[in-house]
């Protein structure tokens, strides 16, 4: 079995811990999204399926949820497969999920900016918690059915190129 996993997602939709502990209460306790995320993040049989893994892995260990499996990261698959300029290549794009959707399907994900307002200070922007529930679930979702539909794409480009074991390792 395998499911979508953008934690990425889940946790900008609560307060961020910074260690196991907020203010003496263990994190999970603290936060409780983090107790069904962490239900699902251990389950090593399940593969987990995400874009930029290793932030939203660390962003979870520093709220007491250990992942296990990560089974496929698409922007480790994107750049193994030329995607995102790089050095010297700015104009080919990045690795973003936003840009990578918009130059593969040609459709762009809702705008988080607009959700969560603009600025050069976080302090003045919103955080999930604090926005429409319909508005951020909508937001969720399409990050969700984009990782998908990478991974779809990606997956078969991988083959054949021959690049699966790499991609692996």
């Amino acid at each position: 079995p395998s499911t979508l996993w953008p934690p990425c997602r889940i946790q900008r939709a609560a307060p961020r811990a910074r260690s196991s502990e907020v203010d003496g209460v263990d994190a999970i306790e603290a936060m409780p999204w983090t107790k069904g995320v962490g239900e699902v993040a251990s389950v090593a049989p399940v593969e987990k399926v995400a874009h930029n893994a290793k932030f939203d892995m660390e962003v979870l260990a520093g709220c007491g949820v250990e992942v296990r499996n990560v089974g496929f990261d698409t922007m480790i698959a994107a750049y193994l497969l030329g995607e995102g300029g790089g050095a010297g290549r700015p104009e080919e794009g990045n690795l973003s999920l936003n840009w990578l959707v918009s130059r593969r399907f040609g459709v762009e994900l809702p705008d988080r900016g607009a959700l969560l307002g603009r600025g050069n200070r976080k302090s003045a922007q919103l955080t999930m918690d604090q926005v429409d529930v319909e508005a951020a679930a909508a937001c969720a979702c399409a990050g969700v059915d984009a990782i998908a539909r990478l991974r779809d794409a990606l997956q078969p480009e991988l083959e054949e190129k021959a690049m699966r074991r790499l991609f692996h390792e």
